[in-house]
């Protein structure tokens, strides 16, 4: 199963409610990977033009959990855990 733009949006309202921060945007498919992908952004504000966020370990585990529970979807992420992609992705 691939993460869907309706998945990050629910997402989105769950960390709305937990009162965190950031939000993730959903990528699709791209021409450098056809998997589907979610990436941290801070919402619209015309002060910044780029940050870096470093999430918690605890976060993370949280957000595996959350998928894995609600769409049985493992997840995997880059190194520093900004971005997460759906593990065993299939078409």
């Amino acid at each position: 199963m691939k993460i869907t733009r309706e998945m990050v949006m629910e997402l989105n309202n769950e960390l709305a409610v937990k009162g965190c921060p950031f939000r993730y945007e959903y990528e699709g498919a791209t021409e450098y990977s056809r998997i589907p992908q979610m990436e941290i952004a801070l919402p619209n504000m015309n002060c910044v033009s780029s940050c870096i966020i470093n999430v918690t370990r605890d976060f993370l585990e949280w957000l595996e959990l959350w998928f894995k529970t609600k769409y049985g979807i493992e997840l995997t992420c880059n190194n520093d855990g900004s971005i997460l992609w759906a593990k065993n992705f299939c078409e």
